[in-house]
């Protein structure tokens, strides 16, 4: 089954049960033949994984409030979880103002779109967007082609 950004971004970086046995971790044959060279003890050699991972982990791309955001545009989530997509969508936004991308009036804009489009999903919009989930499992339809689909001329959506 192919990972999502929502899968992703459920997966608790803090929770040793998503975790690998160090021993397990595969880092590549090149690293491994330079690791070799350096280190002489296979407890050497779990340290260096082990300082490996936790930087990994400290720069991971799913610690950031935008990604966290990102589920929010899920037309699954727009379409049967209108409270954790604003929630989510309001991270999103939060992100994208706080780093300067968006302006303030821009931010309220999109909330008010947001939840124009939620509302559409469970009404105007309710049979494309089911059908978009139903052919989604099966196809590989991109999600901006299927917004670009439903938003096309909508004014009032300009700041999605």
């Amino acid at each position: 089954m192919p990972a999502t950004v929502k899968k992703l971004v459920a997966v608790d970086l803090h929770c040793r049960e998503n975790f690998l046995e160090l021993k397990n971790i595969d880092i590549g044959f090149q690293t491994k033949k330079l690791l070799r060279e350096v280190v002489s003890t296979d407890s050497e050699e779990l340290e260096f994984k082990k300082e490996m991972t936790e930087k990994i982990l400290e720069q991971s791309p799913l610690k950031y409030p935008a990604v966290q955001g990102l589920p929010s545009l899920d037309p699954n989530t727009i379409h049967k979880q209108l409270e954790e997509g604003k929630i989510r969508f309001d991270i999103l936004l939060n992100a994208l103002y706080s780093r300067n991308r968006i302006t303030e009036t821009a931010e309220q804009r999109a909330k008010t779109q947001y939840s124009l489009i939620c509302g559409e999903a469970q009404c105007g919009l309710h049979e494309k967007f089911s059908e978009f989930l139903e052919k989604n499992v099966e196809s590989s339809q991109c999600l901006d082609d299927f917004y670009s689909s439903i938003l096309h001329f909508c004014i009032e959506y300009q700041d999605l």
